[in-house]
């Protein structure tokens, strides 16, 4: 293992970095005097032409050659446009049920809810079974949700009362 003194690596780095930076100055200046390819000292005497190789980078592109760049349309925008939105569902009104809840019951293998018809009948009816044309999806303490023409309506004993 060969030793070296703190000041011999910094002497070390220091050319390394030097080197490096004087490669990247070569060639910043060695792409600035030949910006074109093909058009370098080596191509130029190949192709038998004469003059400075840098005469074809510098002169200017007839106005012709820049349609295509001024055909563009700079306002549209640069990304995709958002798909189209679906169209809303008018918000349905919830079926008008002709009946009253008047209570549930909520007992271990016995769950019912109590309702009024139309007529003043009373009827008792478990989850599964139609009242009405509505069929009974959940009795809970208070409340019993109901299906009826596709839509559901929850009824409670609080907004009856209200009533």
């Amino acid at each position: 293992m060969v030793k070296i003194t703190l000041h011999q690596r910094e002497r070390l780095l220091q050319i390394a970095s030097l080197s490096l930076a004087g490669g990247t100055v070569l060639v910043a200046v060695l792409s600035l005097a030949w910006p074109l390819a093909g058009t370098g000292p080596l191509q130029t005497r190949a192709a038998g032409k004469t003059g400075p190789a840098t005469q074809r980078a510098s002169s200017p592109l007839p106005f012709t050659s820049y349609d295509a760049i001024c055909r563009v349309d700079l306002t549209k925008p640069l990304f995709d446009p958002p798909p189209p939105k679906a169209p809303a569902v008018p918000d349905v009104p919830p079926p008008k049920l002709n009946m009253r809840l008047t209570g549930t019951a909520n007992e271990p293998g016995y769950v019912c809810a109590f309702f009024i018809t139309p007529q003043g009948a009373i009827k008792v009816v478990r989850v599964g079974e139609t009242i009405e044309g509505a069929e009974v999806i959940a009795i809970t303490a208070g409340s019993v949700r109901l299906r009826q023409g596709g839509q559901e309506v929850t009824m409670t004993l609080a907004a009856q009362e209200g009533q």
